[in-house]
């Protein structure tokens, strides 16, 4: 059930970034803090609003070309890997099993 809601929470968050990435990245950020559930995940996601506010760093051209270059399906595709599976879903099963 907590997998089908991070799903669905994760496709309104795409619909969201994807109508203006610049201004609701950081917003969605915010968001996602909400639903980390470990300390690496909220490091990782305090760090990110620094990359993506200054426009004079490479993180920033990198995260928006992300945005805006890729299919969006293709954007979809990885943050759903790598960041409600691999970080949330993946550390909530990894710590089960230990």
């Amino acid at each position: 059930m907590s997998n089908l809601i991070s799903t669905t929470l994760l496709q309104q968050g795409f619909r969201y970034i994807h109508n203006n990435p610049e201004k609701n990245l950081l917003r969605l950020t915010k968001w996602a803090e909400i639903f980390a559930q470990n300390a690496t995940s909220k490091k990782q996601l305090e760090a990110f609003p620094e990359a993506a506010q200054d426009i004079h760093s490479p993180h920033y051209h990198f995260i928006m070309r992300f945005f805006k270059e890729l299919a969006p399906h293709i954007v979809e595709k990885i943050i759903e890997n790598f960041v409600l599976n691999g970080s949330w879903i993946g550390y909530k099963k990894s710590t089960s099993s230990a």
